[in-house]
């Protein structure tokens, strides 16, 4: 039968597949099971990909009838399962759909998988990072830091943080007392906050509980400084924003 085909055929052929090509992220692919997808569910919203509208993420009802037909009732359960996960964003207004929830997870996730170290939760992917203790921690973080920052992070501002949390070890309650004496010294930046950490690692102090003892013990340490000359030890200080571009 092979033989038959020409050449002429086989161009006609590939420009029939790749005429309606949905780009697919191969790191969804790769990687739903730590979304809380089944196999069954990454195929279908895979299929979302080629539904959506020209020109960005938002989903046209007539595409996915058309791609769904006989269906209508179990894409109707689907989208909403989806949108319960976070992975589909539903606009009230005009009552469609968009992929933007998928993108903002497969963001967290690749930040979490680039700085977990294979001693937590290994190359394995059937591991799901839901299932490692600092999860809670990371999500407790990135809340945080959205919320003072009332922007979405950047991809190295989520390694940043979840370099503290797993690689470095940070409580996600030292990093949150960290952030409120940024706050405190108008210096709301990932450079200060680091510094404070490294200053609070270089003397040992780990815990809520060391940090309590060591502000306890500052005004004796300032005078103790003083009289030998020293300088205090303190939180860091940045004159100008020049300072900051060193950093970030």
């Amino acid at each position: 039968m092979t033989k038959h085909i020409t050449k002429n055929m086989e161009t006609d052929f590939l420009r029939s597949v790749y005429r309606d090509y949905a780009a697919v992220p191969d790191f969804l692919l790769a990687n739903y099971g730590h979304l809380g997808l089944t196999a069954a569910e990454a195929i279908d919203l895979a299929r979302l990909f080629g539904c959506r509208e020209a020109g960005g993420e938002t989903l046209s009802p007539s595409v996915m009838s058309a791609r769904f037909a006989g269906r209508e009732a179990e894409l109707s359960a689907f989208l909403a399962a989806m949108q319960g996960k976070g992975l589909l964003h539903k606009d009230e207004i005009s009552g469609r759909y968009s992929l933007e929830g998928v993108y903002e997870h497969l963001l967290e996730l690749w930040a979490f998988l680039s700085c977990v170290p294979t001693e937590i939760c290994g190359q394995n992917t059937q591991t799901r990072p839901e299932d490692c203790p600092c999860t809670d921690s990371i999500k407790a973080v990135y809340a945080l830091f959205e919320a003072e920052f009332a922007r979405p992070l950047s991809p190295i501002e989520l390694q940043k943080l979840n370099a503290w949390l797993i690689t470095d070890g940070w409580s996600a309650v030292m990093i949150e007392q960290a952030v409120q004496r940024a706050v405190m010294h108008g210096a709301l930046s990932l450079a200060y906050i680091d510094k404070i950490l490294l200053r609070w690692r270089s003397e040992g102090i780990m815990t809520p509980e060391q940090l309590a003892a060591d502000e306890f013990e500052q005004p004796k340490k300032r005078r103790d400084n003083k009289q030998r000359g020293k300088k205090p030890t303190d939180e860091p200080s940045y004159a100008t924003g020049a300072d900051y571009s060193r950093f970030f």
